[in-house]
């Protein structure tokens, strides 16, 4: 008996609190509100970056991926009609060369993040110099955004805020390369 009460305990605990219900899409306010997000956390990266200290530098280059990483995020959203688990899921849904660019921002996060203590200026600029190298690649995420978002609603008014959140992002992250090239031929000089 006691046997069955435990059997009727931990099937009670695993499958009355967990949820079997699949993950839903995003509502149009909570996407157009995901963009300003974007766009506020490229302005923090922003500001982070205009600085010019080596620690806020770190946190600007980790604050960036968080930024790629819900951009990833909705595009994911428009092609499975539901939001992604997490950062592994989404991220493998891009295509190759997206996917690796993706993980090799959030391997910087991490490192900034954790491991701070351990890298040097050279690092710090190496890694500019590859969020600079690669802007194709945030360019792609937009375009593909673009290309998706169909797929998600067809609302003219969402597509209205939809264009304009789009080009706020897309001015703030040129606004941060532009910081970020400022600061990279400062320390070459």
């Amino acid at each position: 008996m006691k046997y069955l009460f435990r059997i009727l305990v931990i099937c009670f605990v695993l499958f009355g609190f967990s949820s079997c219900a699949p993950i839903p899409p995003l509502s149009p306010l909570e996407y157009t509100q995901l963009l300003t997000n974007i766009k506020d956390i490229f302005s923090v990266s922003l500001l982070l970056m205009m600085d010019s200290n080596i620690y806020s530098i770190r946190q600007s280059i980790a604050r960036l991926y968080y930024g790629h990483y819900h951009l990833c995020r909705l595009i994911y959203n428009n092609l499975n009609g539901r939001d992604a688990e997490n950062h592994t899921t989404a991220w493998e849904a891009m295509r190759k060369d997206l996917e690796d660019y993706g993980k090799t921002l959030k391997e910087m996060r991490i490192k900034y993040d954790y491991q701070a203590s351990v890298v040097d200026e050279s690092d710090v600029c190496a890694d500019l110099e590859y969020i600079v190298a690669h802007k194709s690649k945030f360019d792609s995420l937009i375009e593909e955004l673009k290309n998706t978002v169909s797929r998600f609603n067809s609302n003219p008014i969402f597509d209205q805020e939809f264009d304009a959140k789009i080009a706020e992002v897309e001015a703030v992250y040129e606004s941060l390369l532009k910081s970020i090239e400022i600061l990279l031929n400062k320390k070459k000089s």
